[in-house]
């Protein structure tokens, strides 16, 4: 009797424990139909798709020259907006060399390019490392874009660039890759001589037969991440990759999913791998 008695209570706490843990999990999980929300179908396809990445546009040669010693200026064998070529002589600086000998330092264009500013003027006293000009190479620009982890499976180096809403400067491309730095580097030739504005731009790169998971594009249309709700589990948050005319990528692969309840507001729990 004492054994069975015993046996009893274990098993009445065991039910009260269950009943408890219950409890938490559905106040950690609420009911999908409280939630603001909406649902969207997902398309699994393959794509011709555009990468959109935000960056700045710059000179791809863009130099300041510096003098080489303290001294003064006793040239200067250029004006502004000029067109150089490499190696034109430009500035010359008479200065005392390590030696305790003065003499004169030439300073000369490192590459073809425009003098877009004279920092100095003939016969100013300068020290050593003083901006004496700068000169930019117009022909040829770039871009530094830190891309996100996901986006690096869909980036090949020469892979087609173009800069929205700035069409007359030619479709770039994709000069080189560093993985560690998640870095690209986008050159662009530059026929018109355009100045880089001082905006950042939207560089869209181009990708062609992406396989991956899509909706459609208004549900990601104003919005950096979506969060997509998958009962009984904590809410995926989900970024749009790549774009199409009518789709919107967010994720290489999430072929269980057909449809998705896209929630409008941030939920309490969410996780980044489904």
């Amino acid at each position: 009797p004492c054994f069975i008695m015993k046996f009893s209570i274990l098993f009445c706490c065991f039910l009260l424990i269950m009943c408890g843990e219950n409890q938490s999990k559905q106040s950690t999980y609420p009911s999908d139909v409280t939630v603001d929300s909406l649902i969207t179908p997902v398309f699994h396809t393959t794509q011709d798709v555009i990468i959109p990445m935000s960056g700045w546009l710059e000179y791809l040669n863009d130099s300041t020259l510096l003098s080489p010693a303290s001294g003064r200026i006793i040239s200067l064998t250029v004006n502004k907006d000029e067109t150089v070529e490499m190696g034109r002589l430009c500035a010359s600086v008479w200065a005392e060399n390590a030696y305790g000998q003065f003499q004169n330092y030439e300073i000369r264009a490192p590459f073809k390019g425009v003098v877009r500013d004279i920092f100095v003027s003939v016969n100013q006293t300068i020290s050593q490392n003083t901006p004496i000009l700068r000169i930019t190479d117009p022909s040829i620009l770039k871009s530094s874009i830190t891309y996100r982890p996901w986006q690096y499976g869909f980036i090949k180096e020469n892979s087609a660039v173009r800069i929205a809403k700035l069409n007359d400067i030619p479709t770039g491309r994709i000069y080189r890759i560093s993985p560690h730095k998640k870095h690209l580097l986008f050159i662009f030739n530059n026929p018109a001589n355009i100045t880089p504005p001082d905006t950042p731009l939207t560089f869209l790169l181009e990708a062609s037969n992406v396989q991956g998971s899509f909706i459609p594009r208004e549900y990601a249309a104003h919005s950096g991440s979506l969060y997509f709700r998958i009962p009984p589990h904590d809410t995926l948050k989900v970024y749009p990759i790549a774009v199409t005319d009518s789709f919107t990528m967010i994720y290489p692969d999430l072929y269980a999913l057909d449809s998705a309840v896209i929630l409008k507001t941030p939920p309490y729990r969410t996780s980044e791998n489904p």
